[in-house]
């Protein structure tokens, strides 16, 4: 802790040599905890999309939220809109669904719950929008034998 606070400027190279001098005597963990309390609190770490990046690891205290995907969120919605949109929405949430749950997996964003629930909507929309179209052909198929 006395190194990182030293590294991250915390502490004067007076400061750190005189607790380093005492931290070879402390014999307790209260001696030890005397060292480091009056430290100032450590830089937040910082945030570059969805990983958090610092040198020592993340700083207790600071809580960081991670993006949610935009992939996700447009499956979901398309998995929604196909009710409206018909066919090609269902494709799009879809496409949209797998690609998002990949990029999950790779940059640890938010979602996966999202892009799980358009792909599934969108393989049942597509799936009845087939069934339909079948069905459809059947009946013309055999609305033209019986005439």
């Amino acid at each position: 802790m006395l190194n990182d606070a030293f590294a991250e400027g915390r502490l004067t190279r007076q400061e750190w040599d005189e607790r380093v001098g005492e931290l070879a005597g402390a014999a307790t963990y209260a001696e030890l905890d005397r060292l480091t309390a009056d430290l100032p609190a450590a830089y937040p770490a910082l945030q570059y999309g969805a990983a958090q990046i610092s040198r020592t690891g993340p700083v207790p205290g600071i809580a960081v939220g991670q993006r949610t995907s935009g992939m996700a969120i447009a499956s979901l919605a398309c998995g929604i809109g196909q009710l409206l949109a018909g066919f090609p929405a269902g494709i799009a949430a879809i496409v949209l669904g797998h690609q998002a749950r990949r990029r999950i997996r790779v940059t640890g964003e938010q979602g996966d719950g999202m892009a799980r629930a358009g792909l599934i909507l969108g393989y049942v929309g597509t799936a009845g929008f087939v069934l339909l179209a079948v069905l459809i052909v059947l009946l013309g198929v055999a609305s033209t034998r019986h005439i």
